[in-house]
């Protein structure tokens, strides 16, 4: 194909749209500098910092002095909490003694109480029964029966006065065996001890509490005189607890000043920082915006070469080499029938007047009255056309480029003269048909600059390229970049990417954390293709899972580590795990056959029965 020439350069910006440009980014600057955060100042907190330790420190040293004239006077310290210590103990002594006999006071105490409250309780049942029954006597109980027997036996009695008769004796004889009970009841409430007996119990337990209590008076006594004793050594020191005290509450005010400040600095510096990155929010912003603009400017510019390469006659190339093979083949031979005569057509100029214009010189004898006579060289060449014609066919000799320039018209180059006109009637067809095709693309021509300033043409072309990126076939190969670790790159319809890093620190380098699930299965599908192996792409997960390569099977444990489990290389299990669960499989080295585990460590197996370099490269 003809080369184009180079793309027409972009007409320059007017300069009013330049200078609204200019405005606008000092604008900008403006709106920045109001709201900007000062950076803190380090040097002004570390000033302030240090006066408020240097004035705790003084502080330190005036309690200290307080500290130290208390300490003079506190001589015989270790003495006075040794006796005070041991003063303490033997009134805890006392103390644990005294209430382990009140405890036994009570526990009497509380059985005389239910001993009383039993023996009272007998009593008023006994009480209580004499009431109900009326009789204190068997006998009084067996005249009364024998009295109400002779009164009905005797005396003529209604109905109603007979059974009240048979009921009352009725109730005599069965209170009757009551009246033994209450007696035997009686008996006991007189016999029952109050708990008299436990008394001589309580006297022994109070003569004892006295004793101890006196002990305890003692050792109180004791205990004072030392108090008192120490009181005198000490003096009069409240003045200086008073000092020290006010000192204590002055360093703690320092302290918390010092607190507020740091923490005031720090709430600056998060300000700050959350400003810087809302600038950088914004730049990267702006950054979008301009190459958006310069997105779309490029597709304009695109959109604008597509037009003017419209107007470049697509088959100028082929038009042309098809012109050139036919007169190559006219130079070979003299085609049958003679020289045929071209159609003259009348050319219309456009003279000023009193110009003429000069005929060819073939036309000139036309306005000869009397024609030149031919010259030799003319009689000879019209006497060769003439026996031209009865010629036997003869071989024609090429080149390499004539070969080419046949091959590319999908022609056979001819072999002898005799073959000349038969190819010079093919070309001519495909003239005419590339003829065709140029009237085809002078009509579609305004339709499709129309369709390239929608941006049709553009998506048209993006698919074409991508739909050839697929066509390419991935492959992987071995290299160093920057130093003698060993990596293996793959192929992709872009560009090469190193996929392996081996550091020899026994892990794999980390991949990148920004690749999508759908990018890692794609990269698993062209390193798959490009060995024929068996790898299967799993995405991490945070519960263990189980994964295969290569049909080698690595079981994920609770910590996330996989441990080697493979028949054929059972005899060399590791002590160490050797493995993690992965996200995707990142490589594959067809002269070393690596295999790259991202997130993990080296995995060992076999691919296309080449063994994986392991840490110790087993």
């Amino acid at each position: 194909m003809a080369p184009s020439g180079p793309p027409k350069a972009a007409a320059p910006a007017p300069k009013a749209k330049a200078e609204a440009k200019a405005k606008a980014p000092k604008k900008e600057k403006e709106e920045e500098d109001k709201n900007k955060v000062a950076q803190p100042d380090r040097e002004a907190f570390e000033a302030k910092v240090n006066a408020i330790a240097d004035a705790i420190e003084k502080l330190q040293k005036k309690q200290k002095s307080f500290q130290d004239k208390i300490a003079e006077r506190s001589g015989g310290k270790e003495e006075f909490y040794a006796k005070k210590t041991e003063l303490r103990a033997q009134l805890d002594e006392l103390s644990g003694k005294m209430n382990e006999l009140q405890a036994k006071k009570d526990e009497i105490n509380a059985v005389v109480g239910n001993k009383r409250e039993e023996g009272k309780a007998m009593k008023d049942e006994v009480k209580n029964m004499k009431r109900s029954l009326g009789y204190t006597d068997e006998k009084e109980i067996d005249n009364r029966i024998a009295a109400i027997e002779w009164k009905m036996s005797t005396t003529v009695l209604l109905l109603k006065e007979e059974k009240e008769c048979i009921k009352e004796i009725s109730t005599l004889r069965r209170n009757r065996p009551k009246v033994a009970q209450v007696k035997h009841m009686e008996a006991q409430a007189a016999s029952f001890d109050p708990g008299m007996s436990m008394k001589d119990q309580l006297n022994a337990v109070f003569e004892e509490m006295s004793k101890y209590r006196e002990a305890k008076k003692k050792v109180q006594e004791k205990m004072t005189e030392l108090m008192e004793g120490r009181k005198e050594q000490l003096g009069d020191m409240g003045d200086v607890f008073e000092a020290k005290d006010a000192v204590s509450k002055e360093i703690q005010a320092k302290i918390q000043e010092r607190n507020e400040a740091r923490d005031e600095f720090r709430q600056e510096e998060r300000n700050f920082n959350w400003y810087l990155s809302e600038q950088r929010k914004v730049r990267q912003e702006k950054m979008a915006q301009e190459r958006q603009a310069g997105q779309a400017e490029y597709d304009l510019i695109k959109k604008q070469r597509q037009i003017e390469k419209l107007d470049e006659q697509p088959f100028v190339s082929e038009m042309t080499l098809i012109e050139q093979s036919i007169a190559f083949c006219k130079t070979l031979v003299t085609i049958k029938g003679g020289k045929k005569e071209e159609e003259k057509k009348d050319i219309s100029h456009n003279n000023k007047d009193g110009e003429e214009v000069l005929l060819r010189k073939e036309d000139r004898e036309e306005e000869f009255f009397f024609a030149p006579t031919k010259g030799k060289k003319a009689k000879a060449a019209a006497k060769k056309e003439d026996t031209g014609k009865d010629e036997k066919a003869k071989p024609i000799k090429h080149n390499a480029e004539t070969f080419i320039l046949f091959d590319k018209l999908k022609l056979d180059a001819p072999i002898t003269t005799a073959d000349v006109p038969a190819l010079v009637e093919k070309l001519e067809a495909q003239y005419e048909e590339y003829k065709a095709k140029v009237a085809e693309w002078e009509e579609k021509r305004e339709g499709l600059k129309k369709a390239i300033m929608e941006g049709m043409a553009i998506e048209e072309e993006k698919q074409a390229e991508e739909a050839k990126e697929e066509e390419k076939p991935a492959e992987v190969c071995q290299g160093t970049i920057g130093s003698q670790a060993p990596r293996t790159f793959m192929a992709t319809p872009d560009l090469w990417q190193a996929v392996l890093d081996v550091n020899r620190t026994s892990q794999w380098a980390p991949g990148s954390d920004d690749e999508s699930e759908e990018d890692q299965e794609q990269g698993v599908e062209l390193l798959s293709a490009a060995f024929s192996g068996n790898m299967s792409f799993s995405a991490g997960q945070s519960q263990p899972q189980e994964f295969v390569v290569d049909n080698r099977y690595l079981q994920a444990t609770t910590d996330g580590l996989g441990y080697r489990h493979s028949k054929d290389l059972k005899d060399h299990d590791l002590a160490r795990p050797v493995a993690a669960w992965f996200s995707s499989i990142k490589g594959y080295d067809e002269q070393d056959g690596w295999v790259r585990v991202e997130g993990g460590g080296y995995l060992p197996s076999f691919v296309d029965e080449k063994p994986v370099l392991t840490a110790p490269h087993e």
